[in-house]
């Protein structure tokens, strides 16, 4: 969450301290978003459980895992905008996802 201007994270924010964000919830930011629409900012936004499940997995040490959460959206298929060039165009969207069945 990258919270309101002028506190917590939105204090890094306007400190140019924050070159990536991987969120379920980006907030209300007026500077988050002036960043990322001016590629300033990279997002990756993951659902929430997805995101609970990348942290748990990490600090047991697991490297991946799979979900089906995201299947047949841009998470899934590729695209989604990570970052925006000055013009507004997209500079850096997401890789596919592996498919997996099960």
């Amino acid at each position: 969450n990258a919270g309101i201007d002028g506190v917590g994270l939105g204090l890094l924010l306007n400190n140019r301290q924050v070159k990536r964000m991987v969120s379920s919830y980006v907030g209300e930011n007026a500077e988050f978003e002036r960043q990322y629409l001016s590629g300033e900012l990279e997002v990756e936004l993951t659902p929430q459980g997805t995101l609970a499940e990348r942290l748990r997995a990490g600090g047991a040490g697991i490297p991946a895992f799979w979900t089906a959460t995201g299947y047949g959206t841009l998470i899934h298929k590729g695209g989604a905008p990570i970052r925006y060039d000055k013009s507004g165009n997209v500079a850096i969207a997401s890789e596919p996802r592996d498919r997996k069945s099960g």
